[in-house]
């Protein structure tokens, strides 16, 4: 089972770096209650702000061909 829980940076950071939750009071069974379960056969999970960046990139590029009707 997948599920995305918010937990605040520096309790990422320490867990990431020490393993443990040494002195924090995080609830690591509250985070999993109040997180989002993914359903079984979801799709690719992505950052839609970076694509909404990339396609406006491609908007301001410069035309080296315009477009041919085929008239």
């Amino acid at each position: 089972m997948h599920v995305v829980i918010d937990i605040p940076e520096d309790i990422y950071q320490y867990v990431i770096n020490t393993g443990t939750y040494g002195h924090y009071h995080f609830n690591s069974a509250k985070a999993i209650k109040n997180g989002t379960p993914l359903p079984k056969g979801h799709g690719r999970l992505i950052d839609a702000g970076v694509l909404a960046v990339a396609l406006a990139q491609i908007d301001w590029t410069d035309t080296l061909v315009e477009t041919d009707k085929g008239e």
